[in-house]
Formats: structure tokens, C-alpha cells, sequence
């Protein structure tokens, strides 16, 4: 539940008949926000989600989302 809220969030404005530059956005998103974004369940305002990973978990999606953004090809990007 946690990535489908950051993925709808990242893209949110963003044409949803552009895929290669979707999955993109949302590791920039990923790379940008994860660490310090609070997200919370819709349906239960008092759940944090971002609460279920600590800071060192979501550094480390932060860093893999940088690494896949540095690669050139999709089998470098995708992880």
C-alpha cells in the first residue's frame, strides 16, 4: 500500500499513456521524497504508513532508486 500511494502521488500530473518516462518519475520521486514523505492510509487517518520503514530502510530505496536513475539501459533501471 505504501509504493501504490508514493506511485500515485509521483505521478499524479504526469500522462498515463507514457510508461518509460512513468517508471522514471517515480524513481525520482522515490530518489527525492521517500526519507522525509509521511504518508498517510485514506482510509485511516490515524495509520502512518511511512511509519512501517524506518529511516534507514527508506535511505536505502532512496539510494536504489539513484542507482537505477544513473543507469542507460531498462535492465540496469529496473531492480
Amino acid at each position: 500500500m505504501y509504493l501504490e500511494l508514493i506511485t500515485l502521488e509521483a505521478l499524479y500530473y504526469k500522462s498515463k499513456n507514457d510508461l518509460a518516462n512513468n517508471v522514471l518519475e517515480v524513481l525520482k520521486y522515490l530518489r527525492d521524497n521517500i526519507v522525509d514523505k509521511v504518508v498517510i492510509d485514506p482510509s485511516n487517518t490515524n495509520n502512518r504508513i511511512s511509519d512501517d520503514l524506518d529511516k534507514h530502510e527508506k535511505e536505502a530505496i532512496a539510494q536504489k532508486a539513484k542507482d537505477s536513475l544513473s543507469k542507460t539501459n531498462w535492465s540496469g533501471i529496473i531492480w
